[in-house]
């Protein structure tokens, strides 16, 4: 497949090893290796923002919107708002004709018991993707009688602010609403223009920095003012509102072109690779296998490479069980990232365990000793085995542990820049409290997403994939020890902080 090779090409391009040197010391200081067991695990992980997503039909009309209490780590919350639609509230006789029926503003008791299953979802450690839609069976034309009241809906929405107030535990929010299943085709407003339109509302209604997915690339271009066949071209400008566009495939390697996802697929997944270092990729595996079956595009040999080029940070769990069928080897690695620990596994739970990111502590040398009110240095290399790089913001902490006792500290370490196929060597140089106790402590790195209060410590956390080094009552990752001793001079700064930021 001649893409493949392109891929490959890409890929050892633009997914070269970021190894860098450890920390210089002097020659007093002793860095000592942690011990841990550096190989990957094949545990399956169930990190925040990215992987198998869970999805929850929330049934909502006039009055009765119904309360939720999900618990997967992703949860997709496809929100049917149908029932405030004339398009869809209406009634169908026995020949099949049609009688619209009447559009309603969104009501308190939407806005109070949708708010009720967000709440649900942060306290169960859940991130969120959100898909509003006015269809949940495949019905045509289900939208409200005019765009305008469309844009109500999300004014509404906007006004009410939930999306703001739950904005650190929602991962993205499809554009969604117009056609059949929220899928943007088979509505009243599936144009092009009009979906340009819908995408610029949400991009202004959803908080920045929340990416928002399109169906289809070239939703993308006339929204950008270029054309389709520029795409591949096209250079996206930091921070911009178009680096927060993504993309939710529903036809995923249903074919060559992923049922119509894409119209040039080298092209697209070009434009699509870049949208993704800060922007979400993902949906569902076709659910027609023998129709797929017709192209080469789902075999692992192709499968594996796109996967790793376009950056799929999630899927819905129907990933097709042929691929249990396929051993994962050395043919269907890529370059620049160490896939061996899953040689003899099925491919299946090969794609399973990478999809978005995958942290592996490559090495780990700590302080041998550290005097009170000292410096402690820790010194990482972590490589990302997953597919794609964290989307949601992360936040970076050092926990010391003794004895049950905790203090902790947040450190400069920007996890969303981890990417696919790198290795990154994140320092620590911390200076100690004065008053620490002496004897030895452990020493944790612990990344989160989320605002999570002190009863909220565990979730939302990001575990890596090694053997024995997850503190689950912690939510953190364990680097190594090192031992605290008095110091013969006076001292009164207590606080605990990274001098290297």
């Amino acid at each position: 497949m001649k893409f493949t090779k392109i891929i490959a090409a890409a890929l050892a391009l633009l997914c070269g090893s970021a190894m860098l040197p450890k920390a210089t010391v002097g020659a007093e200081e002793i860095l000592l290796d942690s011990g841990i067991d550096y190989t990957e695990s094949t545990e399956t992980l169930g990190n925040p923002g990215a992987g198998y997503s869970s999805g929850v039909a929330v049934n909502c009309k006039p009055n009765d919107t119904k309360v939720y209490n999900p618990t997967a780590s992703l949860v997709v919350l496809f929100v049917d708002i149908g029932g405030f639609s004339s398009g869809a509230n209406g009634t169908t006789d026995d020949s099949g004709s049609y009688t619209a029926g009447t559009d309603y503003d969104l009501d308190e008791t939407f806005f109070t018991n949708f708010r009720k299953t967000l709440e649900n979802c942060r306290k169960n450690g859940c991130t969120i993707g959100i898909r509003f839609r006015y269809d949940a069976n495949g019905v045509r034309n289900p939208e409200p009688a005019t765009f305008e009241q469309m844009c109500k809906h999300i004014e509404q929405i906007r006004e009410n602010g939930f999306l703001e107030d739950y904005k650190d535990i929602i991962a993205y929010v499809e554009s969604g609403f117009v056609g059949c299943y929220g899928e943007q085709w088979g509505g009243k407003y599936c144009s092009l223009e009009d979906k340009a339109k819908l995408l610029d509302l949400l991009l202004d209604v959803v908080p920045d920095p929340i990416p928002v997915t399109v169906r289809t690339p070239n939703i993308f271009a006339k929204w950008a003012g270029i054309e389709e066949s520029e795409l591949g071209e096209y250079v996206l400008e930091p921070n911009s509102k178009a680096s927060r566009v993504g993309l939710y495939n529903d036809g995923y390697m249903g074919s060559n072109s992923d049922l119509g996802t894409f119209h040039d697929r080298e092209r697209d997944l070009k434009w699509l690779r870049q949208q993704t270092y800060t922007s979400y990729y993902g949906g569902e595996f076709s659910g027609n296998l023998d129709f797929a079956k017709q192209y080469d595009t789902y075999l692992p040999e192709n499968a594996v490479p796109e996967m790793y080029y376009s950056h799929l940070s999630y899927i819905n769990s129907n990933i097709f069980k042929l691929y249990q069928d396929y051993t994962f080897g050395k043919e269907y690695d890529v370059e620049n990232v160490d896939n061996s620990a899953y040689y003899g596994e099925t491919v299946f739970k090969f794609i399973r365990d990478h999809i978005g990111y995958r942290f592996v502590l490559r090495d780990s040398d700590l302080s041998e000793s550290v005097e009170q009110n000292g410096i402690l240095k820790v010194c990482t290399k972590i490589e990302n085995t997953g597919f794609a790089n964290p989307i949601m913001q992360q936040k970076a902490e050092i926990i010391l542990e003794k004895d049950g006792n905790y203090i902790r500290t947040a450190v400069d370490a920007n996890a969303n820049q981890w990417y696919s196929c790198t290795t990154v060597s994140p320092e620590f140089d911390l200076k100690l409290p004065a008053g620490i106790e002496a004897g030895k402590w452990n020493v944790y790195l612990k990344l989160s997403t989320g605002e999570n209060d002190i009863s909220e410590t565990n979730v939302r956390s990001i575990q890596f994939a090694n053997h024995d080094t997850w503190n689950s009552a912690l939510g953190a990752n364990y680097l190594g020890s090192f031992s605290a001793t008095e110091s013969d001079k006076p001292q009164t700064d207590n606080d605990f902080y990274q001098i290297n930021t």
